[in-house]
């Protein structure tokens, strides 16, 4: 299973991080059309994890989209404040449930 690709996040005007990505596909996804691949499994599952700089998961969730809407009050939870440094994991799973190569982001006081 292939990583997530274009990870990205930016921070909102009420301290939420949008984190979002798009997906990758091995099979039928060679298509120049711009149009969405076909899915290499039968769902769309995506692994989240939230780690501090020292790699220790403060957060984990499991999606079915290609975004998450970490809070202000999510961040406060897991850090202790809301201007943490911190790094985002995207993984998308198989139809086992297990997940693929990683996609990391640092994320450090965005605006």
């Amino acid at each position: 299973m292939l990583s997530p690709v274009h990870l990205r996040a930016y921070k909102s005007s009420s301290d939420d991080y949008h984190i979002a990505w798009i997906r990758r596909g091995t099979l039928n996804s060679d298509n120049w059309e711009g149009s969405d691949i076909p899915f290499d499994t039968q769902d769309e599952k995506y692994n989240i994890r939230i780690l501090d700089l020292g790699n220790s998961i403060r957060r984990e969730i499991t999606t079915t989209s290609q975004n998450f809407l970490y809070t202000k009050l999510m961040l406060i939870a897991d850090f202790g404040s809301n201007d943490a440094d911190f790094c985002v994991v995207a993984s998308q799973l198989n139809n086992s449930g297990d997940p693929g190569s990683p996609r990391k982001l640092k994320i450090s006081k965005l605006k």
